[in-house]
């Protein structure tokens, strides 16, 4: 005993059962930490940053600039698109523009609808993506997004989230 008279735990005796349950927990949290490592040695330098919430966010900002701009070049590749056909129909005979001006319009109709109906699912992917529940792609909890094992890019979840701007509007993609 001390000269307090307290009793401090390195002069109590220890069971035979708590010094194994010791021994079994050290064993256990140093296997985790030596898997941890291992991890951290396979990781590349886009799994370790992301880690780092500047890095993240880094990140998200250019891959919105990258966004943006694929979006701008699908609008200028659609009006270009649209530009060759109205040369090509110059180049059709007179009684087969109707028809072939018909088949266009159904097709145009087609794409529009298909726009609409990918602008909803990319709005319910956001959605559930913001939401608590698990993710759609992995079963991974929200809070472990950061661990998925596709990575980043390449987690759907993320790419999900990416759909939204910083400041909270969603974007919109052109077809």
């Amino acid at each position: 005993m001390s000269d307090s008279g307290r009793e401090w735990p390195s002069e109590r005796p220890i069971s035979r059962e708590a010094l194994m349950k010791t021994i079994e927990n050290l064993t256990v949290s140093n296997e985790r930490l030596i898997r941890e490592l291992d991890q951290w040695k396979t990781w590349g330098i886009i799994e370790i940053a992301v880690r780092n919430p500047n890095v993240a966010s880094y990140m998200e900002h250019w891959e919105g600039r990258a966004t943006k701009a694929e979006e701008s070049l699908a609008h200028k590749e659609y009006y270009d698109a649209m530009r060759a056909r109205e040369i090509e129909m110059s180049e059709i005979p007179e009684k087969q523009r109707p028809f072939v001006t018909a088949l266009l319009s159904q097709r145009d109709d087609f794409y529009q609808q298909m726009k609409i109906a990918k602008d909803r699912d990319d709005k319910l992917l956001l959605i559930i993506a913001k939401s608590d529940i698990d993710c759609i792609y992995c079963g991974l909890p929200k809070k472990d997004i950061t661990k998925c094992a596709h990575g980043f890019p390449g987690c759907g979840r993320a790419d999900d989230l990416l759909m939204e701007d910083t400041n909270g509007t969603e974007r919109t993609f052109t077809v």
